[in-house]
């Protein structure tokens, strides 16, 4: 049986409170910079809360309409350097960016997923929710027997370091009744 590597990482916490997606994205890439530069093994987990917003990933494309109807509610609409297709992101939603040069790891992206995962998974555990990993090559924390995602996992790759966003639904769900997944 092949012995799972550990990762040793120190890690600072920025609380960065409600801001607008676009306002954290060039946060991340400043933050980003910062820990490509360092020697050492650290990264940094910027936790923030967005205003409604919809982020669109590489395998889908937002339509006119869709974004004026999507707009004509309050929100925001981004095309995101990510993988998957549509994201919500709203009030009452933890939004988590570790941003984390992974070559100083050592470790792949997959491994890495699986261990945010799982950290996902202890933390529900914590607050006694069950909760699981997907289990069909689809990311993410799963509750209810695996029928309601609590936490998804995003993955960007840029050449010079490695951003991952999970997203956390405070109390589960409180997602603003104007506001589902398109």
């Amino acid at each position: 049986k092949k012995k799972k590597k550990k990762m040793a990482l120190r890690v600072r916490v920025v609380n960065l409170g409600r801001m607008g997606w676009d306002v954290a994205l060039a946060r991340q890439v400043q933050v980003a910079e910062m820990v490509q530069q360092s020697p050492h093994k650290t990264g940094v987990l910027l936790l923030c809360e967005h205003p409604a917003v919809y982020t669109m990933g590489r395998r889908g494309k937002f339509s006119p309409d869709e974004i004026e109807r999507l707009t004509a509610k309050g929100a925001s609409c981004f095309n995101a350097l990510r993988g998957g297709q549509t994201t919500f992101h709203g009030p009452g939603q933890l939004v988590g960016y570790p941003i984390i040069d992974l070559r100083k790891l050592q470790c792949g992206v997959r491994d890495y997923v699986t261990h945010i995962e799982h950290m996902l998974i202890g933390a529900c555990k914590h607050w006694n929710v069950p909760a699981t990993a997907a289990c069909d090559n689809h990311t993410g924390v799963w509750v209810g027997g695996g029928q309601r995602k609590i936490a998804a996992i995003g993955v960007s790759f840029l050449p010079f370091f490695f951003t991952f966003f999970f997203f956390w639904p405070l109390l589960v769900v409180l997602v603003t009744p104007t506001h589902t997944h398109p």
